[in-house]
């Protein structure tokens, strides 16, 4: 059996998040083992994938208190500029994660997840 990591950045309930949910209820559970990493420890996405009794971990968000549309201009660059530093700690988690999960393949599943966890 497979273990597969599914990445997603929001919690809350959007495109990607039902799309992800869909993914993994039709996944065959008798070939891989789902796990879902998101940044923060409450939301849709989170009670969703337990209600399905399926792992959900987190990491710590490098972003936290930003909204969508906080994330374009010029301040949306200074702001990704300013958390660097914690995005670096949040990709070093990841990683730790990934490796102690024994992970075969670790799938994101939106822009940001696409950053911090590929």
């Amino acid at each position: 059996m497979k273990k597969v990591l599914f990445v997603n950045y929001s919690t809350q309930p959007g495109g990607a998040e039902h799309s992800l949910l869909g993914l993994l209820q039709s996944l065959d559970t008798s070939r891989y083992q789902p796990s879902v990493l998101t940044f923060s420890k409450d939301g849709f996405l989170v009670q969703s994938v337990l209600d399905r009794g399926i792992e959900c971990l987190s990491v710590s968000n490098p972003f936290v208190g930003e909204g969508p549309s906080r994330t374009l201009g010029l301040g949306g660059a200074f702001r990704v500029v300013l958390a660097l530093p914690q995005m670096l700690f949040t990709c070093l988690e990841i990683q730790r994660l990934i490796k102690k999960g024994s992970f075969s393949l670790v799938h994101t599943n939106n822009a940001k997840s696409h950053i911090l966890g590929g």
